[in-house]
């Protein structure tokens, strides 16, 4: 029961590296470009979650598919994980690179293209792909998937379950403990 939440977390961070494959490999890409090993037989999906207005990065996850030994492996990227920016010449959250603008100051944001070269640039992975998808993708996904189980620890004691609010996110979770 202590693993369950990471199990289930794990189970939808699969689920989304195998929409991505699937995505992918819908001929919605050029055809030459398809889900092509790097050199060393490794496939490399930066995962991005966005925030609401589709600009700050809430989630930066790696998957790695290596085909040689048919393996996945999954690297989570802290969102406060601090890192250069090439092309802007500063030092910046990681979360906060795919919403920066240009220097050109054209008002287009650097976006996933950036963030994923800010990853490699910190991990040393080289990304092949990326997919971005919001939150509320991912509230349709568990609509589509049906319920998830959750046993929610009474974290406070005293049956208060468990409480959080953060006015600035607009974010009030207020859980009662139990299934």
């Amino acid at each position: 029961k202590k693993h369950r939440p990471l199990k289930i977390i794990l189970t939808v961070l699969v689920i989304f590296a195998a929409l991505g494959f699937i995505t992918m490999g819908l001929d919605i890409f050029d055809d030459s470009d398809v889900l092509t090993p790097l050199e060393n037989g490794k496939i490399n999906v930066l995962m991005l979650g966005v925030d609401e207005e589709g600009l700050r990065t809430d989630a930066i996850m790696i998957a790695s598919y290596d085909a040689n030994e048919a393996q996945v492996n999954m690297l989570s990227v802290p969102r406060d994980t601090k890192v250069y920016v090439t092309n802007r010449d500063v030092t910046r959250k990681i979360n906060e690179v795919h919403a920066m603008s240009s220097k050109q100051k054209s008002g287009e944001i650097l976006g996933a293209e950036a963030t994923a070269d800010a990853v490699s640039q910190l991990t040393g992975i080289p990304i092949n792909y990326y997919v971005e998808f919001s939150f509320s993708a991912i509230d349709n996904l568990f609509d589509a998937l049906g319920p998830v189980e959750f046993d929610v620890p009474d974290v406070e004691g005293k049956g208060r379950g468990m409480n959080y609010d953060d006015p600035v996110q607009n974010l009030h979770i207020h859980l009662k403990p139990g299934l």
